[in-house]
Order: structure tokens, then sequence, then C-alpha cells
């Protein structure tokens, strides 16, 4: 294990970490998007990057010469969860706010603070000895992190699962193209993690610490990933009321129970929505939301949501990708657009990325645009 290829793979997870860092740091002030989610996302990778770099430290035999960090590097672990759950809590709900209560999420990590702390008074050299002692075997403090971590873990990634379910049923009744904020990225980091995670149980039954170095390796580079397209996010529902777009679990009747369209108003509403469709297309509008169309429609969202919901079966997303599909199988037939691609025809009936395309193509069609235009008669 104190080959000079695992030591390089110690370094480089080092590096790795310091990047993690400093990645923090630069959410931390970021001045574009959610700043409340940045800056929780900027914690999570600050704790995460530090209890990595504490691993590897240890792994290096470098934490003997600053023996009092020893423990508390690793208590890191139970703030981890807690923030990202945060973060994505606060990405998917426009009216989060932090509060007083939000700090009972932190107390695993006093407790076991608490616990640790005939360790961590313990005096330099006697710090030293428990440390050297670790290499040997696992202390309790050690195991008894282990546990808790890993059932706080389950139990978060239970909850950011289903944060992020909710928010892609959200946003597809608000918005015609969610591909840059639908979090998917969100989802397969933490898949990734898992992926890892359980990686490295499996693998640690053959030897432990080659498992620990990959994984800190690997964990170093999801981190560093995610705080990337963290950067990149853009904020969510800053253009719309925080009581449009509350999640709603309930089925469509009795989520508009308390505040029904008028009967009066859905006929004129349904023939000025196809009007504006048939006649001047406006779903070929690639930012359409549902607040230029409602205001279009001179009806509240909410009135409109339930219009499309209700009266029409579809949420705002099917429905104006239905219609983008459409147009473009109509254009595809047009003699005249025989010589456009077909991302270009995509991109005339509203479409603004070859992904949000075909997956809607697919699910509308049941084919892809190619294996659609082979079976289209020329």
């Amino acid at each position: 294990m104190d080959s000079p290829f695992f030591k390089a793979l110690q370094y480089i997870t080092l590096l790795g970490a310091g990047q993690g860092i400093f990645l923090a740091l630069l959410l931390f002030w970021l001045p574009r998007g959610n700043r409340t989610a940045n800056r929780l996302l900027a914690a999570f990778l600050f704790f995460f990057a530090l209890n990595i770099a504490g691993i590897v430290l240890f792994e290096l035999r470098l934490i003997l010469e600053a023996p009092q960090l020893a423990l508390l590097y690793s208590s890191f672990a139970l703030l981890f969860s807690p923030f990202f759950y945060l973060y994505v809590l606060a990405m998917t709900r426009p009216d989060f706010r932090l509060k007083p209560s939000h700090l009972l999420h932190g107390l695993p990590f006093v407790l076991f603070i608490a616990y640790s702390m005939p360790v961590l008074l313990l005096r330099e050299e006697e710090k030293r000895q428990w440390l050297l002692s670790a290499y040997d075997r696992a202390p309790m403090e050690q195991l008894a992190l282990f546990i808790a971590s890993t059932i706080q873990c389950v139990l978060y990634l239970g909850l950011c699962f289903r944060l992020l379910k909710r928010h892609e049923r959200a946003v597809k009744e608000f918005y015609s193209d969610t591909h840059r904020i639908n979090l998917h990225w969100i989802r397969h980091c933490l898949l990734g993690l898992v992926a890892v995670f359980g990686a490295c149980v499996v693998f640690s039954f053959f030897n432990i610490r080659i498992a620990d170095t990959l994984s800190n390796l690997f964990f170093s580079v999801l981190v560093y990933a995610m705080g990337v397209y963290a950067i990149r996010q853009p904020a969510i529902f800053t253009d719309l009321p925080p009581a449009e777009t509350s999640p709603q679990e309930e089925q469509a009747p009795v989520r508009y129970e308390r505040s029904a369209l008028p009967d009066h108003l859905v006929k004129p509403g349904l023939e000025l929505l196809h009007r504006l469709m048939d006649g001047e297309k406006i779903y070929r509008n690639p930012e359409l939301k549902l607040t230029d169309l409602a205001t279009q429609l001179d009806l509240s969202p909410h009135y409109l949501s339930q219009l499309l919901n209700i009266h029409v079966g579809e949420t705002f997303y099917d429905y104006i990708n239905r219609r983008r599909v459409e147009d473009f199988k109509e254009s595809l037939a047009d003699p005249d657009k025989k010589h456009m691609s077909l991302l270009g025809l995509a991109y005339d009936a509203g479409f603004n990325s070859k992904a949000s395309f075909y997956n809607a193509f697919k699910k509308y069609t049941g084919m892809t645009p190619t294996e659609f235009r082979q079976a289209t008669p020329a």
C-alpha cells in the first residue's frame, strides 16, 4: 500500500480536495443564480473536501504532525447530508428561507462531538498515540461515526430523491423546456456517490485501504463535478410567484378544488388557446413559459394550469412539446424543407436543444426522429 503508485493517487486526491475547497469559496461568493442554494452547496463541498483531505493525511501518516486534527475532520461526515439536503430544498422551493429550525439538522454532529470529547481533549502526545493505535484497529469512535453517518446518508438520500421527483413534475407545469432546470445532474451525482460508496464497501472485504484510496479519489472527482455544474446552474422559478410553484401532491381535481376556474372562462379560454397555437404558433418560442401564455390568454397562471390539466388533459410541458413534435412532423413532410436537417427543423418547431427534442419525440411517437423519417414514405 505504500508503493509510489498509491502514494501518487493519494496526492492526486489531496489536490482534488484542494480544488474542492477552491470551488466552495467560489460558489460562496458567486453573485448570480440562487445565492442561498450556492452557499449551502459551498458548505457541503467545503466540509466534504476537508474530510477527504484529512483521510489522505491520515493514510500518508502526515496527520501525526498535527494530531489535534484527528477525529475532528472525520466528524464532518455528519454535516454532508444535511447541507446537501438543504441545497436541494433551496433549489426546488422558490420560497425557501433558512430558519433557526434548520439548525436541528446539525444535532447528530453536535452529539458526536460531545461523545468524542474525551478523545478530542487529549493532550498532543496522547492524541498521537491514539492515532498510532488507530492504524492497527479502528477505534470505537470511528466505528460509531461510520454507522451514524451511513444511516444519516441513507435517510437524506431518500429525502433528496423525493424532492427531485417533485421538482421534475413542478417544472413541467410552468416551463416548455426543462433541459437546464430539471436538476438531473444532481440525481446523477447522487447515484454516482451511491455507486462509489457501494463499490468501496464491497472492495473493503478484500483490502480496505485500497478501497478507501480509490473511493476517495472518485469522491473528489464527483465533488468537483458538482461544483462545476452548480456554478453553471441557473436559478429556477425566479420569474414565478412562490404560491404558483408550491409542490403539489394531490390529483388535479383536488388541487384546484378551492380555486376552481369559473365555467364561463373555460370555452373562450380553450378557443383562444387553440387560436394562438394553430394560428400564431406561439409554441415555436423556445423560451415560452406558462406565465407568458397566461398573459396572452388574460388568465392567471393557476387558471391556465387548471385549463390544461383538467380540460385538455396535459401539463403545460406536454401540451407545448406535443405541438412542437407535430409541427416537426409536418415540416418533415414539406417538400420545400427537404434541404433542412432534422435538428434545423426541430429548432424551427421551438425546441432549443438536441436532448430535449429527442426526448420529446421519443416520448410522443415511440421512435427516434431518424427512425420516423425512415418509416415515412418519401
